[in-house]
């Protein structure tokens, strides 16, 4: 159960399959290892497992979140959905597991998150809003 307040130490994690298909042309990126290997026709050995920390958000990070990406004037309410997903990502975002070409771990910063492949931030996304 959650609680009244939101614990500054409250963490959301979400692990993410990556792997490269047989023939070494797509990658394919998963929350679901099984399906992943299922349905894509990939080498267990070829999984690699990341893993991304949110902290839990709080009333303000919603009023900021929101704030940002709801503007509410004459003609209604207009609503910047790509807007929302990043303030939500970069205001929450702590820690991810995710490395660049060379097997490095990049930086978790908002110049990593604009540089993500679309599918891969729509995926960490869509698997954050399952878990809060």
């Amino acid at each position: 159960m959650k609680g009244l307040f939101v614990n500054k130490n409250d963490k959301v994690v979400i692990d993410l399959y990556a792997c490269l298909n047989k023939e070494k042309s797509n990658i394919y990126i998963s929350a679901d290892k099984e399906a992943l290997l299922k349905n894509n026709g990939a080498d267990e050995e070829t999984v690699q497992k990341h893993s991304i920390t949110f902290r839990r958000p709080n009333y303000g990070d919603n009023v900021y979140i929101y704030g940002e990406s709801v503007k509410m004037g004459e003609e209604g309410v207009e609503i910047k959905g790509a807007k929302l997903q990043y303030e939500k990502m970069i205001r929450l975002l702590e820690s991810w597991t995710l490395c660049d070409e060379d097997g490095k771990v990049m930086p978790a910063t908002r110049d990593s998150v604009l540089s993500l492949n679309p599918d891969l931030a729509n995926l960490i996304i869509e698997e954050l809003d399952k878990k809060i």
